[in-house]
């Protein structure tokens, strides 16, 4: 930055080429992107590791992204509340119904302190006499009260309460981190695909053009050319490589809220993409 600075003042005053200034400016930008490219990475990251630490959701809540360039018109929806998103990650969905399934069988087994209930009915016939006989059969549990089947159950359900908050802190580290990305990739992308002659790709077509006129006219050797050349291609492979991962943020998110990409994959505009 201190150095775009100084070549900007100096091209005014007419001390150093405008090329020389513009050459700066895209080494600046090219910089901040890999910059930006290393903080989703650390984004990434510290999301994986607030899983382990503890609850995301309780040092931070959920952000919400909402992309409205040109790169890419999404938006994750601003009313929508972390367990309500929580709750479209099908493991969240499973280890939830494992839970109910074991709660259940907790109050099952409960209600099961007396198995076996008999009843008995039937006729005797003796001497020429003939007597009905009926009995009902209800054994007491006096000394077994279904304790081993009971404690089973219960263990069971501790097991899959604990898997539920497991699967629900990793969803929502996932989640964080996903947001996260996509807003610092989204930023950085509008960033270098803002429009004017002041933006990343104008600039290196700019200081291509100006090499390339300079060399014409022989005021410049061919090295200099070829290292515009080359700076023009760095520049618009930074750009493509940033605009790429943007795009694979938004569907990283997509993946982590659990929405379907199959019926709700975005596209992106035709307008994202300069033709130069």
């Amino acid at each position: 930055d201190t150095l775009v600075a100084y070549n900007a003042a100096r091209a005014t005053e007419g001390a150093i080429a405008e090329v020389d200034h513009l050459r700066a400016a895209l080494e600046r930008d090219r910089m901040a992107a890999d910059a930006t490219m290393q903080e989703a990475e650390l984004a990434r990251a510290r999301a994986a590791l607030s899983a382990l630490l503890g609850d995301p959701r309780r040092a931070r809540s959920l952000p919400s992204v909402a992309v409205t360039n040109d790169l890419l018109i999404y938006s994750t929806g601003a009313g929508e509340s972390s367990v309500s998103v929580l709750e479209q990650r099908p493991e969240v969905r499973a280890a939830r119904g494992r839970l109910d399934a074991s709660s259940a069988a907790v109050s099952a087994e409960r209600s099961m302190l007396v198995r076996q209930l008999g009843a008995t009915i039937g006729s005797k016939q003796m001497m020429g006499t003939t007597s009905m006989i009926a009995g009902l059969s209800l054994p007491l549990p006096l000394f077994d009260l279904n304790r081993g089947q009971q404690a089973r159950a219960t263990a069971e359900r501790d097991a899959a309460a604990s898997e539920l908050e497991a699967q629900e802190r990793s969803a929502a580290a996932d989640i964080l981190g996903a947001q996260e990305v996509a807003r610092l990739l989204t930023d950085r992308a509008g960033t270098l695909a803002g429009g004017g002659e002041t933006s990343f790709l104008a600039r290196a077509d700019e200081a291509r053009r100006i090499a390339l006129g300079a060399y014409r006219e022989g005021a410049v050797p061919l090295l200099q050319v070829l290292d515009a050349a080359r700076a023009w291609g760095e520049a618009r492979m930074t750009f493509y490589r940033t605009l790429y991962a943007q795009h694979e943020s938004i569907i990283a998110l997509q993946a982590a809220q659990g929405i379907d990409l199959f019926t709700n994959l975005p596209a992106p505009a035709s307008s994202a993409v300069p033709n130069r």
